[in-house]
C-alpha cells in the first residue's frame, strides 16, 4: 500500500516531530543523557536525522501499513505539534 500525498505529509511530519522530540527537545533531556551516557554511540545516532530519522520514519510507515486509520489519527496529532514547532523555529529571533 502506498500513501497518498496527504497521508505522506502527515506521516513525514510525524516522523520529523518524533525525531526532534528524541534528539532535540529539552523535555526528555534527562532520560536522553542517561541512555547516551550508558551507550556512547547512541548520541551520534539520535542526533542524525538521516540515521535515526530513517528508522523512525520506517516505524511510522510500518504502523500505517498495519493500521492505516489509527496511525493517521496519531500522525495527525503529532503533525499538528510539528507544525507548531516549525512555526516557532521560523518566527524565533535565534
Amino acid at each position: 500500500m502506498i500513501p497518498d500525498w496527504i497521508e505522506l505529509a502527515l506521516l513525514g511530519l510525524a516522523a520529523w516531530r518524533t525525531w526532534a522530540l528524541l534528539a532535540l527537545d529539552d523535555i526528555i533531556a534527562r532520560p536522553r543523557r542517561y541512555v547516551t551516557s550508558r551507550f556512547p554511540g547512541v548520541e551520534d545516532f539520535l542526533d542524525c536525522p538521516f540515521c535515526s530519522g530513517f528508522w523512525i520514519a520506517l516505524g511510522w510507515w510500518g504502523a500505517w501499513q498495519l493500521w492505516p486509520q489509527g496511525t493517521l489519527v496519531a500522525a495527525g496529532a503529532v503533525s499538528i505539534a510539528a507544525i507548531v514547532a516549525l512555526i516557532e523555529r521560523l518566527s524565533s529571533d535565534e
